[in-house]
C-alpha cells in the first residue's frame, strides 16, 4: 500500500513538473505575416524569431515538385507559379461562394463550395508526377478494391485478367501525370499554426517533453462563429490547446494599458480611439482604461490594477493595405504599357505583361517596400530587371500620385470612426487619445485624414508597436490564463461583435404550420460571458426555438433547440385544464468568450393543485390581451460571478451602483411593457391564426379568461430540468467530427513526414557535394603530393574517376526530386570505399609517432612508480607487482615488434598496427596503476629488528597511520616497517632473516632512519641553551643549584627510553582525551559516576608522578620539546 501511495505521489509530481515548465504563445495570424510572442519561465514576453531571425513570417505556404514552403520561400514561389502557393490564408477562413470573389487578389487553385451552405470546403493543387504521394494512397486504394473484384472474379478466363491489369497500369500513368490533391482551409490554416509552433520552440531551444502546447490567438473583430470555429479546428489539427479566442482589439487594448499603467493615476478615467488599419481590414475601437486598486494578501498593502471597458467597435473591410495595394498594381501595369506599347515574346508566344503571371508576381512583391518609402520621401524609384521579354524596367512613383490612387479609400476612414463612436454613446469630444495601429496607418494621406475629422484637436500617438502590439496583448493573456506566471493584472470587458436573434416556432395541429415570431437577445453592445433568459408560456410538445447571428444584415442561422416529450412530463406531474396558468418554460443562452452562443440551461416551472378562488367577467374584445402570450419575457441573468477574459471574478468595479439602478428600473419597465409586447404579438398571431375552430373554444369558454389563483410560489413551485428532453441541432459550418479530424490529421502527418524525409535527402546532399570537393581539392590542391604517396596510381586514378562521375550525377540525377535519399548513400559509400583507406594511412603516418612517445613514456615512468610503492607503502604486495610487471613486459615486447614490422611496410600499405590500439595499450597500463593505487588498506603491525632477527612488539595499533609513521618511525630507529607478503618468508618467532634482498633494503631503512634521528638530535642541542636556562631560573626560585646537563652524555639506550617515553606519554593524553569527549555525550549513571571517581583517583595519581617527573633533567627536556 505504501509502495503504490509513493509511486502516486511521484507521478503526480512529475506530471505536476511538465504542467508548469510549459512555455505558452500567443499568435497572430495577420492577413500579410504571421507573427508569434511567448512567454517562458525566468524570460520576458518577447517576439520570437523566425530561422532567419525575422520578426514575422509571410502568411504564405506552397506545395512545389514534393516540398512545402513557408513564408518568403513560398511568396517567391507565387511570382513565378501562382497555382502552386497560396498568399494570405487568413481571407479563406470561413469563406462562402459570394465572399471568396469579393478579395483583392484572385486565387489560383480550384475551388470547391459545400452545396448546402456555399461555404468553401477545399482548394486543389497540382502534382504532376505524385512527389508528395497523396496520388499514390487512392491509387492503393483502388488497387485494393480492384483486388477485391478479382478475387470474386477468378472463374474469368486469364486473357481478360491480363486486358485489365494493363487497363490499370495505363490509368496509373495517367493518374501519375495528371495527380491532384485536395486541401481544407483548415488543414492549411494549420500548417501555419505548426510553424508558429516550430518558430517558438526553436527560439526557446525547448526540448521534446516542454514543446510549446498552451495559446491565444487573436482574430479579427468582425469574425462570427462560422470563421471562429474554423480557427479553433485548425489549432486542434495542430495540437494547440487554445486557451481563449481574443479580438484584436481587445489584444491592442491589453498592450495599451500594460504600457501605460504606471502613467495613470488612481482611479483615473480614459477614452482611448484605436484605429487599426492592416491588410485585410481596417477597425476601429473605442475603450475605457481605469487604473484600479486592489487588496493583496499581505494587510494593508494593495496592487495596482488596469480595467479596460470596451464601449464600441466599428470596421470597414474596403478599406485595407491588400485593396491599396491592388490599385497600385493596376496603376503600375497601366503606367508600363504606356511607356512601352507592345507584347513580347515569352516562350513560343507573344504577350502583354497583364497575361504574364511571373512579370505580375515581379511587381506584386515590391509594392509593399515602395509604399514604406514614400510614407517617408516624396517619390519611390522603381528598377525591376528583366521583367518581361528580357526588358529592365526604370520609372518612379511619387507620394502625390499614390494619395490620388487610395483617395476615395482614405475618405472612407470616418465611416467606421464615426460607428465606433456612435456605438459607444460617447461624444467625439469625450475622446481622449487616438491611438494608431497596423501597417497601413504610415500613409500620410490617411494620418490627415484622422486628424481632420477630430478637428486636428487630438495627436495622433504611436505608443503602440504597429506590427506586434496585438500578438504581445495575446502573449500577455496566454501567461494569465496559463496560471504559471505572475504577470500583471488587467481586466478586459469585452463586448458582442454581431446581433443575435431568436425565433420561436409554435406547431398549429390543426392549421398544420408553424407561427413564427423573432425578437433581439443579445446586441452589439452586450458583454460576452453574459447570460440571457427566454420565458415562455405557452407551447406545446412540437414547438422549436431558433438562433439567428446578423451577419452583413443577413441573419444566418445558428442552432435550433427542438423540445421533447413535454406533454409527458406534465401528465407526469398531473397538471390539467383546472391547474391554469399553463407552466412557464425558460431557456438560457449564454456567450463564452470565444464569441458563441450556447445553451446553458432549461427548466420546466409550474404549481401543481391550484385552487381558483375567484373568477371575473371581462369584455369579449379584451380577449387577446391574454390569448396565448407566446413570449413573456426576456431576462437578463448576467452572472456576477462569471469570469472574464483574465480569469478575475465578481462585480465589474465602478459599475456595481449604476447596475443595480438599471436593474431595477428595467424591472418596473418590465411590468409596463410586458402587456404591450403580449398584445403586438397576440394580434400578429390573431391576425395569421385565427380560424372558426378557435372561436367555437373561445365562445365555450363562457367569457372566464382571467382568473385569480392563490398560491405560496417559495412552497409549492416546482421545477423541472429540461436539459435531457433538448435536441440541438446545428446549421452552418460544423465542429470537425471524429472522423474528419482523424482524417485531417493524418494528411497533415503526412506532409510532417514529408518534410522530415526532404529535410534528410538535403543533409545528405550537401554532405555528399561537400566530400567531392574537399577530397577533389585534397588531390589538385592541398594534399595533393601526400595523397600521391601514399595510395598506388591505380587507386588515385581510380578515385579521381569516382569523385568527377559522383560530380555529374549530382547536378544531374541528383537534382531530380525523385531521387532517393539511397541513392545519395550509394554514391558516399563509393567514394569512401577508395578515399577512407588512403586518408587512414596519411593520418596514421603523421599520428603514430607522438602516440609512439606517450605509451613510452608511460611504460617507463610507472614502472619506477610501482616499484617504489612496494617499497614505501604497507598495502602494495608483491602479487601487484608481479601482475603490473607481466602487463608491462607484454607491452614493452608488442610495441618493439611493431615498430620493427612498420618499418618494412611502404608507405602505400595499410599499417600493421593503428593509434588507437596504441592507445588502447596506454589506457590498460594506467587502469592496472589506478587499480593498484586504490587497494584497500591493511591493517599495520609492529615488528622490530634487533641483531638481524624479527621480533612482534604489539599488536596493531587501531589508530591512524599517521600517527604511527609520526612516531614509532621516527623515534625507534631499529623499528621498521615491512610488507606481509615478506613477512610471510621469514620463520616466526626469533628466526633470523635469509633473505639477502630484504636484508639489504632493511638495512638501507635503518640509515635513513638513523639519518632522520641524527637530525632531531641536532635540533635538541639547538634547544640545550634554552632548557639550562629554565633550569636555572627554576634552581633560583627552589633556592637550588642547577645540575649540567648534555645531550651527548646520554647513551643510545637512554635516548630510546627517552623516546619510548616521550611516545607513551602522548598516546596516554590522546586517549584521555578521547574518554573525555565520550564520557560528555553518555549520560550520568551510578556506575560511570563511580568510574568516574575512579579516573580522577587515577588522574591525580598520574599528576603526582609527572610532578615528580617534572624535577627529573630528562622530563624538563620532554616537556620544552
Amino acid at each position: 500500500m505504501q509502495k503504490q501511495v509513493i509511486l502516486t505521489l511521484i507521478l503526480a509530481l512529475s506530471l505536476f513538473t511538465l504542467f508548469i515548465n510549459c512555455a505558452v504563445i500567443g499568435i497572430d495570424l495577420g492577413s500579410g505575416s504571421l507573427k508569434v510572442s511567448v512567454k517562458d519561465h525566468g524570460k520576458q514576453l518577447q517576439i520570437a524569431l523566425n530561422s532567419a531571425s525575422q520578426r514575422k513570417t509571410r502568411s504564405a505556404i506552397a506545395f512545389v515538385e514534393g516540398e512545402r514552403l513557408f513564408g518568403k520561400e513560398a511568396e517567391f514561389v507565387s511570382i513565378k507559379q501562382p497555382e502552386y502557393s497560396l498568399i494570405n490564408l487568413k481571407s479563406l477562413i470561413g469563406a462562402t461562394n459570394e465572399t471568396i470573389f469579393e478579395m483583392p487578389f484572385p486565387i489560383s487553385q480550384e475551388i470547391a463550395f459545400d452545396p448546402n451552405d456555399g461555404s468553401l470546403l477545399s482548394l486543389t493543387f497540382n502534382d504532376e508526377n505524385n512527389l508528395f504521394g497523396l496520388c499514390k494512397q487512392k491509387n492503393e486504394e483502388q488497387e485494393q478494391e480492384q483486388e477485391g473484384e478479382k478475387e470474386k472474379e477468378q472463374e474469368k478466363e486469364q486473357e481478360i485478367k491480363e486486358e485489365k491489369e494493363q487497363e490499370k497500369k495505363e490509368e496509373e500513368e495517367e493518374v501519375d501525370k495528371e495527380c491532384k490533391f485536395q486541401l481544407k482551409p483548415e488543414e492549411l490554416l494549420s500548417m501555419l499554426f505548426n510553424q508558429a509552433k516550430r518558430i517558438s520552440n526553436d527560439f526557446l531551444q525547448l526540448t521534446y517533453n516542454r514543446k510549446v502546447k498552451d495559446c491565444v490567438l487573436t482574430v479579427p473583430s468582425y469574425y462570427g462563429e462560422r470563421e471562429r470555429q474554423s480557427i479553433l479546428d485548425a489549432a486542434e489539427l495542430a495540437d494547440l490547446n487554445v486557451l481563449s479566442l481574443m479580438n484584436d482589439h481587445s489584444a491592442f487594448a491589453m498592450k495599451y494599458t500594460m504600457n501605460q499603467l504606471t502613467s495613470l493615476k488612481e482611479m483615473e478615467s480614459r477614452n482611448v480611439i484605436l484605429i487599426d488599419i492592416g491588410s485585410g481590414s481596417a477597425i476601429v475601437s473605442i475603450f475605457n482604461v481605469k487604473s484600479i486598486s486592489k487588496p493583496t494578501m499581505i494587510k494593508g498593502k494593495n496592487r495596482t490594477s488596469g480595467l479596460v471597458n470596451v464601449k464600441g467597435v466599428a470596421w470597414d473591410k474596403e478599406l485595407s493595405g491588400e485593396n491599396l495595394d491592388q490599385r497600385i498594381l493596376e496603376y503600375l501595369l497601366d503606367k508600363f504599357d504606356k511607356e512601352n506599347e507592345s507584347k513580347f515574346p515569352i516562350g513560343k508566344y507573344e504577350k502583354s505583361i497583364r497575361e504574364c503571371k511571373s512579370s505580375i508576381g515581379k511587381i506584386k512583391t515590391r509594392i509593399p517596400g515602395w509604399k514604406h518609402i514614400l510614407s517617408v520621401n516624396n517619390k519611390a524609384f522603381i528598377h525591376i530587371d528583366s521583367l518581361i521579354g528580357g526588358i529592365d524596367w526604370s520609372s518612379e512613383i511619387s507620394k502625390q500620385e499614390l494619395e490620388e490612387i487610395g483617395k476615395d479609400l482614405w475618405e472612407r476612414i470616418s465611416i467606421p470612426i464615426s460607428g465606433a463612436i456612435g456605438r459607444s454613446g460617447l461624444l467625439k469630444e469625450d475622446i481622449d487619445q487616438i491611438e494608431l495601429a497596423g501597417g497601413s496607418v504610415r500613409i500620410p494621406a490617411i494620418q490627415k485624414e484622422i486628424s481632420n475629422y477630430f478637428d486636428n484637436k487630438l495627436e495622433l500617438r504611436k505608443s503602440i508597436n504597429f506590427d506586434e502590439g496585438a500578438t504581445l496583448g495575446a502573449g500577455l493573456l496566454a501567461a494569465t490564463l496559463s496560471a504559471q506566471f505572475r504577470v500583471t493584472d488587467i481586466e478586459v470587458n469585452d463586448i458582442q461583435m454581431h446581433d443575435i436573434y431568436v425565433k420561436y416556432q409554435k406547431f398549429d395541429k390543426k392549421k398544420q404550420e408553424y407561427a413564427e415570431k423573432e425578437t433581439l437577445i443579445f446586441s452589439q453592445n452586450d458583454q460576452i460571458l453574459s447570460s440571457k433568459k427566454l420565458k415562455l408560456k405557452d407551447f406545446n410538445d412540437t414547438f422549436k426555438i431558433s438562433v439567428f447571428q446578423d451577419i452583413k444584415k443577413k441573419q444566418e442561422k445558428l442552432f435550433q433547440v427542438n423540445f421533447s416529450d413535454l406533454d409527458q412530463i406534465l401528465i407526469d406531474y398531473d397538471l390539467n385544464e383546472t391547474a391554469k396558468p399553463s407552466p412557464l418554460l425558460t431557456l438560457s443562452l449564454k456567450v463564452d468568450q470565444n464569441g458563441f452562443v450556447t445553451v446553458k440551461n432549461s427548466k420546466l416551472i409550474f404549481v401543481p393543485n391550484i385552487e381558483i378562488i375567484e373568477e371575473i367577467e371581462v369584455e369579449e374584445n379584451k380577449e387577446i390581451e391574454i390569448e396565448e402570450g407566446n413570449l413573456e419575457k426576456i431576462e437578463d441573468e448576467n452572472n456576477n460571478g462569471e469570469e472574464n477574459h483574465l480569469g478575475n471574478s465578481g462585480e465589474k468595479e465602478g459599475n456595481v451602483e449604476e447596475k443595480k439602478e438599471e436593474e431595477e428600473k428595467e424591472e418596473e419597465k418590465e411590468g409596463e411593457e410586458k402587456e404591450e409586447k403580449e398584445v403586438e404579438w397576440g394580434e400578429k398571431e390573431d391576425e395569421e391564426n385565427k380560424s372558426n375552430t378557435e372561436e367555437e373554444e373561445e365562445e365555450e369558454e363562457e367569457k372566464y379568461l382571467n382568473r385569480i389563483y392563490d398560491w405560496d410560489d417559495k412552497d409549492d413551485k416546482r421545477i423541472v430540468d429540461l436539459m435531457d428532453n433538448l435536441q440541438i441541432e446545428y446549421f452552418g459550418k460544423q465542429k470537425f467530427s471524429y472522423e474528419e479530424m482523424k482524417k485531417s490529421k493524418k494528411i497533415i502527418k503526412h506532409f510532417e513526414n514529408l518534410d522530415k524525409e526532404n529535410q534528410k535527402k538535403l543533409n545528405i546532399k550537401n554532405e555528399l557535394e561537400s566530400k567531392i570537393y574537399d577530397l577533389l581539392d585534397k588531390m589538385n590542391y592541398e594534399m595533393e603530393e601526400e595523397m600521391k604517396r601514399f595510395a598506388l596510381e591505380e587507386e588515385h586514378n581510380d578515385l579521381l574517376k569516382i569523385l568527377n562521375d559522383a560530380q555529374d550525377w549530382l547536378y544531374d540525377e541528383g537534382m531530380e526530386k525523385t531521387t532517393q535519399y539511397s541513392e545519395f548513400q550509394n554514391q558516399i559509400s563509393e567514394i569512401n570505399g577508395i578515399s577512407e583507406p588512403i586518408l587512414n594511412r596519411i593520418k596514421e603516418f603523421h599520428e603514430r609517432p607522438e602516440a609512439i612517445e606517450s605509451l613510452e613514456y608511460i611504460l617507463n615512468e610507472n614502472k619506477e612508480e610501482i616499484l617504489k610503492l612496494n617499497q614505501t607503502l604497507y598495502f602494495v604486495d608483491g602479487n601487484h607487482v608481479k601482475e603490473f610487471l607481466e602487463l608491462w613486459n607484454k607491452t614493452q615486447e608488442w610495441l618493439e615488434e611493431q615498430i620493427n614490422s612498420q618499418s618494412e611496410k611502404k608507405d602505400w600499405e595499410d599499417p600493421v598496427f593503428t593509434v588507437s590500439e596504441i592507445k588502447n595499450r596506454e589506457d590498460r597500463i594506467k587502469n592496472k596503476i589506478n587499480s593498484i593505487k586504490r587497494k584497500p588498506t591493511i591493517k599495520p603491525t609492529k615488528y622490530e629488528f634487533i641483531n638481524g632477527k624479527l621480533v612482534t612488539l604489539l599488536d596493531t595499533n587501531p589508530k591512524s597511520l599517521k600517527k604511527y609513521y609520526t612516531t614509532k618511525i621516527i623515534w625507534k630507529e631499529k623499528k621498521i616497517l615491512i610488507t606481509e607478503n615478506e613477512i610471510a618468508k621469514l620463520v616466526e618467532g626469533n628466526q633470523e632473516i635469509e633473505d639477502e634482498e630484504v636484508k639489504e633494503r632493511i638495512e638501507k631503512q635503518i640509515i635513513e632512519k638513523t639519518e632522520k634521528i641524527e637530525k632531531i638530535k641536532d635540533k635538541i642541542r639547538n634547544l640545550e641553551q634554552k632548557i639550562i636556562e629554565i633550569e636555572n631560573e627554576k634552581v633560583e626560585k627552589d633556592k637550588k643549584s642547577p645540575k649540567d646537563f648534555n645531550i651527548n652524555d646520554l647513551s643510545e639506550d637512554e635516548l630510546l627510553e627517552f623516546a619510548k617515553e616521550f611516545e607513551n606519554s602522548q598516546e596516554e593524553e590522546e586517549e584521555e582525551e578521547e574518554k573525555e569527549e565520550e564520557g560528555e555525550e553518555e549520560e550520568d549513571s551510578p556506575e560511570k559516576k563511580r568510574g568516574k571517581v575512579q579516573e580522577d583517583d587515577s588522574n591525580k595519581e598520574k599528576e603526582e608522578g609527572s610532578e615528580r617527573r617534572n624535577k627529573n633533567k630528562f622530563t624538563n627536556k620532554k616537556d620544552e620539546l
